[in-house]
Order: C-alpha cells, then structure tokens, then sequence
C-alpha cells in the first residue's frame, strides 16, 4: 500500500452538431475526426459502422468506433456513440467512461405533425405536461417534444430503441422552483443559441430494462430557429454525474 487513494473520475461525453445541410457521410466523417482529436490519434484512423443485431444490416444499427492506428491497437475503442438526424440537423456524442449511452434531436415541427402522444405517453404523462406548460409558462409544443426527445435517448440507451414500449418510461419535470445547477460553458452544455432546457427525471422503466434510474443523468437542450425549435437529448447511464463537453 502506498497510501494514495483512488478517485474515481466522471464520464467524459463530447457533444456535437451538423447543419441541415450536412449528409449522413459528414455526420459520420464528424465523429471520426472528433474521436481522432481526442484520443490524439492521426486523422483518418478512427472509423464508425453500424450493424443491427437483429438483421445484421449495416446502414443502421448501434454504432461503433474502432481504430485502425498501432498506437492503442486496432480493433474497437472503449467508447460510446450515439447519433440522431432530424429535418433541422443532426446530433452526435461520444462518452468515454460511460456503462451506456444515448442521444436523440427532434424538431417541435416534426411532433406537431407526428401522431406521437398515443405511443409516446400515458394518459397521466399527458396531463401531467398540459398542467406543467400551463403552470409554468413553457409552449406546451416544446415541452411534448421535449419528453419525447428524452425518451428516445433512454431507449438507444438501453440498446432497445422502439422495441420497447415508451410509455413504460416514467418521466417527471423538475419544477420551476427547483431549478438545475448553472451550467459551465463548454463544460454542461451546448454553446449558445443552444440553452438548457428545464430538468427532466427518470423515475420507472420497463421490467427487465438495462437502465437504473438512479444511475440515469439527463441533459435536454433548445435551439429556436425559424422553422421551430430543436430539442437534443443526452442520455447517459454512470455512477457520476457526466462533464459534457462541446
């Protein structure tokens, strides 16, 4: 025994975001480069593959990061990613000390069209939003869409994606009265116009579900912008509060 102790460090996750413009391509070429960064490796020796373990396709799918450079060895890197496109741009994170991640962008344009509110909530979620937008002076759009963003990054995290019955996931809203810590730029959020959205908590999940809520850390962002709002979600499943990067 030397006597020094050891502390256990957070989850490090990377955020990023695309313009409308961007393909499906640079999206993927983004991560790499990011990952590339951050793990000081050379451009071009990170790559990212999807593979659905149901059919086996790869155009979809969880992905994965693996390297291709002899420095850490090549084959899968001890990250997570998640991905998400929507019609106002696209997402991505990667987390390093992670058990689980998972991230989802949505626009209030896209739900407002969407016949979401049967599949997505309970009766009481429903009414539990219309009373929360009513008291606390938030679009009511907004927050739905909100709750919903969330919901899809819970279940990419626990790897179920809509197999899995969303109403199942129980979410509640931090009240007004009790708002979140202030985030640290470049540290807690996403740099402006991107800002905090109001917290959300996760209090049930399926039987038999891969997510602890007590293990569960939720981040939701907003962007205004003149075809709607962007909501981005960020799901992670660890022990320690995540530092969250842009």
């Amino acid at each position: 025994m030397d006597g020094r102790v050891n502390v256990a460090r957070p989850p490090e996750v990377w955020l990023g975001v695309s313009t409308p413009e961007a393909s499906r391509d640079d999206d993927h070429l983004a991560v790499e480069t990011s990952t590339a960064r951050i793990l000081a490796l050379p451009d071009g020796s990170v790559r990212l593959s999807h593979q659905c373990p149901t059919c086996g396709a790869t155009d979809h799918g969880r992905p994965e990061l693996r390297s291709t450079h002899a420095g850490p060895g090549p084959g899968a890197l001890p990250l997570t990613v998640s991905l998400s496109r929507t019609d106002g741009g696209s997402f991505w994170a990667v987390a390093s000390g992670a058990d689980a991640l998972g991230i989802d962008l949505e626009s209030t344009t896209a739900v407002a069209r969407a016949p979401i509110d049967s599949v997505a909530f309970t009766a009481d979620e429903l009414a539990d939003l219309e009373r929360g937008a009513a008291a606390r002076d938030v679009d009511h759009l907004e927050l739905r869409t909100a709750a919903w963003t969330i919901k899809e990054a819970l279940l990419k995290a626990a790897g179920t994606g809509l197999r899995a019955d969303p109403r199942a996931l129980r979410l509640t809203w931090a009240p007004r009265s009790a708002p979140p810590p202030v985030p640290r730029p470049g540290v807690d959020t996403l740099d402006p116009p991107w800002e905090p959205f109001p917290a959300f908590h996760l209090e049930a999940v399926p039987p038999g579900s891969a997510i602890d809520p007590s293990r569960t850390h939720l981040r939701a962002f907003t962007r205004h912008t003149p075809h709607g709002t962007l909501v981005a979600a960020v799901a992670v499943v660890t022990d320690l509060a995540p530092r969250l990067h842009r």
